[in-house]
């Protein structure tokens, strides 16, 4: 039942790119369900950050109207900010962080104190999903702007495929973020090479 609500998700946001505005009876029309599945869905979306619900229908948030990331550099390593691979940060207060990618927006991410949404961008289609549901293919033969390459996909499905052609581990959120802990730690007992 879960991937039923998940693909009538994604066709409310690929309506959405088309049209920017949808009414409600207009979703009901297009995905032939009631009135109330339509609420149940934009309620979701909405909690994620991927719309914004307005009188009578529904648009895609703000941030997402355009195909290009809010920032134009990262805010860990100063890169610019691609769409195909952006992770944008929103805090309890703040202006959204934007990273480069996921490698850089997973740092940010376990720096920040107190209730945070993020999203990033799928890397086969660009569109936004929750941090937290996303797949991460760690170390895949793929360069992107920073090392260890971590690219994001919203569908398990996907990955597994990009997997299957380019290599790497795939992993959820919280595996992704402990392997770069342990990626970024320095082994202090480890042995200095010698000049």
């Amino acid at each position: 039942m879960a991937s039923i609500a998940a693909e009538r998700h994604q066709k409310i946001l690929e309506l959405l790119r088309e049209r920017k505005t949808l009414k409600i009876h207009e979703l009901v029309e297009q995905l032939k369900v009631s009135t109330m599945t339509i609420h149940r869905d934009l309620r979701s979306l909405a909690a994620k950050g991927l719309v914004t619900k307005v009188h009578g229908g529904v648009t895609l948030a703000r941030m997402f109207l355009t195909n290009e990331a809010p920032s134009n550099s990262c805010a860990l390593c100063g890169n610019p900010v691609p769409a195909r691979t952006a992770l944008i940060i929103h805090g309890t207060g703040g202006e959204p962080l934007s990273a480069c990618c996921p490698h850089c927006g997973l740092i940010l991410l376990s720096r920040q104190a107190g209730s945070v949404m993020a999203l990033t961008a799928d890397f086969l289609n660009g569109q936004m999903a929750s941090v937290q549901e996303c797949i991460y293919l760690v170390e895949s033969t793929v360069d992107t702007c920073c090392a260890p390459s971590i690219l994001s996909f919203a569908r398990q499905k996907d990955a597994k495929r990009f997997q299957h052609g380019f290599g790497g581990q795939m992993m959820n959120f919280d595996q992704a973020q402990k392997y770069l802990q342990d990626a970024m730690v320095l082994d202090r007992e480890q042995p200095h090479l010698e000049e």
